[in-house]
């Protein structure tokens, strides 16, 4: 299940904001347990210029030690994992949310998965 709460507006370049959230709604499928129905909240907060977005999930989890590692390229925090990938998604979305003036990170989540918080001012363009 997917929940999206209403998201407000942003100037950038379209095609990179779709393949931001495409890799991040991904990651988010990609690393929920077989056991486990997937569940994803994307929620944002608008304050005044900047827009704080939020992925949310009930995956796995990124262990916190690796929380700034899973944006480098190539880094998988478990490479024996059979899940397939590069570990390229991350940081095709910090490059991404960096063209756009903003920074990107990873927290835990209520949902005991993982949550992608990104901000990007509203009123900058890419």
């Amino acid at each position: 299940m997917v929940k999206v709460e209403s998201l407000p507006g942003v100037f950038g370049d379209q095609v990179q904001l779709m393949l931001l959230f495409h890799h991040l709604l991904e990651n988010a499928l990609k690393f929920c347990p077989e056991d486990v129905e997937p569940v994803i909240s994307v929620k944002s907060v608008a304050q005044g210029a900047l827009s704080t977005f939020t992925v949310e999930d009930n995956g796995a989890g990124i262990d916190e030690k690796f929380r700034e590692r899973v944006f480098e390229m190539f880094y998988r925090a478990d490479p024996s994992s059979p899940r397939s990938g590069t570990g390229a998604g991350l940081t095709i979305c910090k490059k991404i949310v960096s063209r756009h003036g903003g920074r990107i990170w990873a927290e835990a989540s209520e949902a005991n998965g993982t949550a992608i918080i990104f901000q990007i001012n509203r009123t900058q363009s890419a």
